[in-house]
């Protein structure tokens, strides 16, 4: 489990020009580190018990915006995507 060096073509909303935009611009180190905590105990028979959580992981990007924000649209943003405060 991990992230990939890749690129990806997107749209620069300014302009509507289109550009190269690699993983590197985001902060890997992070995601990284979000996905370690997203990896939980589960009690079922497969492998060793330990599974990767994809809700969890979404739960704590949405946290982790949320801490870039002011109180009024951090609250509505995990608001609006159900996770509790």
């Amino acid at each position: 489990m991990g992230f990939t060096s890749s690129k990806r073509k997107g749209v620069n909303m300014s302009g509507g020009q289109r550009y190269e935009r690699s993983e590197a611009m985001m902060n890997n180190e992070r995601l990284r580190e979000l996905e370690q905590q997203s990896v939980v105990y589960t009690d079922d028979d497969d492998d060793d018990g330990w599974d990767f959580d994809r809700w969890k992981f979404a739960e704590l990007i949405v946290r982790e915006c949320g801490n870039f924000t002011d109180s009024v649209t951090r609250k509505l943003m995990l608001q609006h995507f159900g996770v509790k405060e």
